[in-house]
């Protein structure tokens, strides 16, 4: 069940100094922000850069977030998060 808890174990828990995922032959869907997105910036570390600057910076991306441990997509015409299930984020 996704979470901000599984989601933080998954970063922390890596080995390599760096939270980056490898992936070969997957299709993107859209960005994960968490909550209160951050940016990581050499020699500056991490700084918040928030939900307006993930908007922004991914334009004609859907963007998703998990809370209560549901998926949320953001809807930017309303500026909203609505709750999607795995069949309407993930189609065939």
């Amino acid at each position: 069940m996704p979470s901000q808890a599984t989601c933080h174990h998954s970063i922390a828990s890596r080995t390599t100094g760096h939270n980056e995922w490898y992936l070969s032959g997957a299709t993107a869907v859209g960005i994960f922000s968490f909550p209160n997105p951050a940016a990581f910036n050499p020699g500056v570390g991490e700084t918040q850069s928030g939900l307006a600057s993930v908007v922004a910076g991914f334009p004609g991306q859907r963007i998703f977030t998990v809370s209560a441990g549901e998926f949320h997509e953001f809807d930017r015409d309303s500026g909203k998060w609505h709750v999607r299930g795995y069949g309407e984020i993930i189609t065939d």
